[in-house]
């Protein structure tokens, strides 16, 4: 299992139309945008795919 990041949650909290469509994705989609968030290596980047 794949844990949200840290920053994600934080996002969807603030924003609930967006948390609205996450949670509408299929199960294997909300993994793999947790897993893309993940791996990412700069904090620039984070920031720049949450938004």
């Amino acid at each position: 299992m794949v844990k949200q990041p840290q920053v994600l949650s934080e996002a969807l909290a603030k924003n609930l139309e967006a948390k609205k469509v996450f949670d509408q994705l299929i199960p294997s989609k909300q993994v793999e945008i947790n897993r893309y968030i993940a791996r990412l290596k700069t904090e620039e980047a984070i920031e720049r795919n949450v938004r």
